[in-house]
């Protein structure tokens, strides 16, 4: 299955590491028991890419700066609603004989 960001098709990332962070509230009970709920569990995603194509940088670069949430649907056919990570856009050149290539890296996270 193909990966799509925001209803656009991009290039499926070599990696994609995914991590969640639970957002937990503690609260002492007048009983002295105490009570923890668990507020949100929110998964975040460092997508990398090796070797892209100008043109694969281009469609990358504008579903990093797209803003606000949209939909990614990673290769099992999974789909999140998630936002851009800020300030995690990397792309590094690569020189290669048959023309310059890119290593791209950015991140995203469940909204």
């Amino acid at each position: 299955m193909a990966t799509t960001l925001g209803g656009t098709t991009i290039p499926t990332p070599v990696t994609y590491p995914d991590s969640a962070d639970d957002s937990i509230v503690q609260r002492r009970m007048a009983n002295g028991t105490l009570r923890t709920t668990v507020i949100a569990n929110n998964r975040k995603w460092l997508l990398s890419w090796a070797g892209m194509s100008s043109a694969n940088v281009t469609t990358l670069r504008g579903r990093y700066t797209v803003g606000g949430t949209m939909a990614f649907v990673n290769e099992d056919s999974e789909t999140y609603t998630v936002a851009v990570t800020a300030n995690t856009w990397q792309c590094t050149p690569v020189p290669l004989a048959a023309g310059r290539r890119w290593d791209v890296t950015f991140g995203l996270t469940e909204v």
